[in-house]
């Protein structure tokens, strides 16, 4: 059977008059209101662990588009209860309350010795909301196998600091017959001096730490530069073997006040979780803000809810800078 449209005769009259009406009659009283219920949001977790340090977790609420974007609304009174599978361990403390001068709540283990690939579980309950759920494990950690500096320069800028420009080349095992990932982070110390009388004066107590920052626009090995630092890697094309692995590094120090120290590489070994969170986040955050870039849909592993929890290992190693 064919389908038919049945026209009424004047019908399309009609309906224009009854818009017609119904704009004058609203244009004629008091202006419409329309209420839009704000929306409570989804609650959010965030928690990256592993061997050598307590557990945090960190507990917020989605931010509403109808409420304050420029802070972050964390919970103090949740209950987060920790897992190992199905067994219960322990029910986490909270850190500080709000109005104590903390920058953050979070809650914190008190007994909790993790351990490598155990799964563990959190359940977070918060009042007025579904309890949320999350599983994650610590891989085994890989030793690094060699460091080495090459390629080092020294490039004077116009403000007067230089920048120091080097390869570091680092070697590990990738473990086989299985998909590893890495987080490769960078630290470099610094020392600063002053001269007097001819002499130059070191302060130990003065010496400092800062994260290197890997941008996509220095790193040439098409992996995904880290927001806070280093890259993310996964070892689909390695998979059991020694990987050789280059990172160019770009440092500007001021050569008239300090002297760069060692150079401190942690190589972590990462979750899926942890990987995956990080690399969405790494390249949400790269991305060019046009109408043409496709968009980055961010990773999650938190059941009811929105976040990260995610186990990682750490090996660390470090060297210095022969200038």
């Amino acid at each position: 059977m064919k389908d038919r449209t049945i026209n009424f005769p004047g019908m399309s009259h009609y309906l224009l008059s009854l818009l017609t009406i119904s704009l004058l009659v609203c244009s004629c009283g008091n202006t419409p209101k329309f209420e839009l219920e704000d929306d409570p949001g989804e609650i959010v977790v965030v928690s990256n662990f592993n061997l050598t340090k307590d557990i945090k977790v960190f507990v917020s609420k989605s931010r509403s588009i109808l409420g304050d974007q420029s802070r972050t609304e964390y919970v103090d009174n949740a209950v987060v209860e920790l897992y190992r599978g199905n067994q219960y361990l322990e029910t986490l403390s909270i850190a500080g309350s709000k109005g104590d001068g903390y920058e953050a709540v979070f809650y914190t283990s008190n007994t909790f010795q993790p351990e490598e690939d155990v799964l563990y579980t959190i359940k977070v309950q918060v009042p007025g909301y579904e309890e949320v759920t999350a599983k994650s494990r610590i891989p085994s950690s890989i030793q690094l196998v060699s460091l080495e500096i090459t390629s080092l320069k020294t490039v004077e800028r116009p403000d007067g600091k230089a920048s120091l420009e080097f390869d570091l080349n680092l070697q590990f095992e990738d473990p086989a017959e299985e998909i590893n990932y890495y987080h490769i982070n960078l630290m470099q110390q610094y020392h600063p001096f002053f001269i007097v009388e001819g002499d130059t004066i070191f302060d130990p107590s003065s010496a400092y730490m800062e994260t290197v920052i890997i941008t996509s626009k220095i790193n040439s090995n098409n992996e995904v530069a880290h927001i806070s630092g280093g890259v993310l890697l996964k070892d689909q094309p390695f998979n059991g073997k020694i990987i050789s692995y280059t990172l160019p590094v770009n440092l500007v120090i001021d050569p008239q006040e300090e002297i760069p120290g060692n150079l401190f590489v942690d190589l972590r070994t990462v979750s899926e979780e942890y990987y995956l969170y990080f690399d969405a986040l790494s390249r949400q955050e790269e991305s060019d803000d046009t109408p043409f870039t496709p968009p980055v849909f961010l990773f999650d592993n938190i059941e009811g809810g929105k976040g990260v929890f995610a186990g990682y290992n750490s090996s660390l190693d470090s060297l210095q800078i022969q200038n």
